[in-house]
């Protein structure tokens, strides 16, 4: 192989990696309110959250002791990261044609609310921990992993006809 069509696949291949993950990291929320101690993982570099800060999927969120950091997503979901929390922004998506929410509480405590995804795509919100998923229809609930891995939900608010699914790897519940 020629030198330059070699040196032209790898431009091709390197352009179509930065597109990519432009599209990745389209923002899919914002920073509404930010305590220190909060910050985001992505493309693997550390970024300080304050109010305003994008936020995109595939961020890893954290926050030491004393963080917490209130992110509205672009259906007007509102999520609540508490102190010592680690969450990974695995899927927002809210357009004409797809709706989904997807985001994984891997350690700690975050209270969430539901926008319009729900009512787009009821079985489209998930919340997912290490034991469980739990999809929510039109609810707030909070949501905490200890470091030992045990797992707690509770139901703060629940509209009439709507429901909370939690799946173990064993057995299914619904509130």
């Amino acid at each position: 192989m020629k030198k330059t069509t070699l040196l032209l696949i790898l431009t091709l291949m390197a352009s179509v990696f930065s597109f990519n993950h432009v599209l990745a990291s389209e923002p899919k929320g914002s920073v509404e309110k930010s305590v220190p101690g909060a910050w985001v993982i992505r493309s693997n570099k550390k970024y300080d959250l304050v109010e305003g800060s994008n936020i995109c999927e595939f961020d890893i969120v954290k926050t030491d002791e004393s963080g917490y950091v209130s992110i509205r997503f672009i259906d007007d979901s509102l999520m609540e990261i508490r102190g010592n929390t680690e969450v990974d922004i695995k899927e927002v998506a809210f357009s004409d044609s797809k709706n989904r929410f997807n985001v994984g509480l891997v350690q700690g405590a975050s209270r969430i609310i539901t926008g319009t995804i729900v009512k787009a795509n009821p079985k489209g919100f998930k919340v997912t921990t290490p034991k469980s998923i739990i999809g929510i229809r039109g609810t707030t609930l909070r949501v905490s992993v200890t470091k030992s891995g045990e797992e707690k939900v509770f139901v703060e608010k629940m509209s009439k006809k709507h429901k909370v699914d939690v799946s173990y790897r064993d057995s299914k519940e619904t509130v």
